[in-house]
């Protein structure tokens, strides 16, 4: 028997979905989500040090995307007629980095330069012995949803986790 008689017996292959590269699967979420301009300001945020360099970095800060504007905050109000000086040359290298022209202008905001909210610490684990002292306080709760509510809200209270109230 040959190899085409072979082949002809297998059923016919599936056809398989063209594989999307991530970075258009992520565009086509963040437009659905009328995500774009955050999508815009991360890549703008992650390739500002190297567009604007690092001397400037310290003091020149991207704070906000929106509809083509990119809000920059400045340490001192003396920047701002730095930025201005550079505003095209700037907008030009950024909208190369998101691939479209997209940046049409940029405010400046004289203060503090942006920074994040600190990452909160992720709660502790209760030790053995925590442990036992939620479940043998909570045993004397009859109702099981009540003595289960009781012992997330003492595991919360004993590993220091914050409520979000």
């Amino acid at each position: 028997m040959g190899a085409g008689a072979f082949m002809n017996n297998m059923p016919p292959r599936k056809k398989r979905r063209r594989v999307e590269p991530v970075a258009n699967a992520l565009a086509t979420m963040f437009k659905r989500r009328n995500l774009t301009d955050l999508a815009r300001f991360v890549l703008m945020n992650g390739a500002w040090e190297e567009t604007v360099g690092k001397d400037l970095a310290r003091h020149i800060q991207p704070a906000k995307y929106s509809r083509g504007t990119l809000f920059v905050t400045v340490r001192h109000s003396a920047w701002n007629t730095e930025i201005q000086f550079m505003a095209a040359q700037l907008m030009d290298s950024l909208n190369q980095v998101l691939g479209e022209t997209v940046l049409t202008s940029i405010r400046v905001w004289a203060g503090a330069p942006f920074k994040p909210p600190p990452i909160p610490e992720p709660p502790r684990k209760l030790v053995l012995r925590e442990e036992k002292q939620v479940i043998a306080t909570g045993d004397c709760i009859q109702d099981p949803e009540v003595r289960e509510a009781f012992n997330r809200l003492m595991r919360k209270w004993l590993s220091g986790e914050k409520s979000e109230t």
